[in-house]
């Protein structure tokens, strides 16, 4: 349904790194998470077929900014990418910003659509692996994951995805 990688992949993929780390070789990742506000409003407000566009649409946004064969759906709402190396950690904020455009794109072309009623959010986090902080990937995703939570927190402050009864 998404053309992401799923959870198996990604579980896959990080065990590889993290056995990496456990041999002390050095490792250069990040990982963003991403969570799609609304699905549970929109599913009992407008049935789980626009849940599942909502979801195809989250992933289409998701995939067309961070690199494709690294995004992962890793939960029902919930996303992963992984970046790998010094070069992809450092286009993260580039990543950042055509992912916000693309999202916006998915809006503006799905305002009129039917069975598409609902404001596409998504809230993302991110974090580099630093051997400071980090002991493991999975520590790694903690950080990240909290600063999804962060943003998602000053999303719903902000009530953008409000449904319409």
């Amino acid at each position: 349904m998404t053309g992401a990688n799923n959870k198996t992949a990604y579980d896959r993929d990080i065990q590889e790194i993290d056995l990496k780390l456990t041999s002390h070789e050095n490792q250069v990742f990040g990982i963003a998470v991403f969570d799609v506000n609304g699905l549970k409003e929109i599913n009992d407000n407008y049935g789980h077929e626009s849940g599942n566009y909502l979801i195809s649409d989250a992933s289409d946004a998701i995939r067309a900014a961070f690199p494709k064969d690294r995004v992962y759906r890793i939960g029902g709402d919930e996303f992963a990418a992984v970046l790998k190396g010094e070069e992809e950690i450092s286009l993260y904020e580039s990543m950042k910003h055509n992912f916000e455009l693309e999202v916006s794109l998915v809006n503006e072309k799905n305002c009129s659509v039917p069975d598409k009623p609902y404001t596409l959010e998504i809230a993302l986090g991110f974090a580099a692996y630093d051997i400071r902080d980090h002991q493991c990937v999975r520590d790694v995703f903690k950080t990240a994951d909290s600063r999804m939570y962060e943003n998602k927190m000053a999303m719903k402050s902000k009530s953008i995805n409000q449904v319409e009864k």
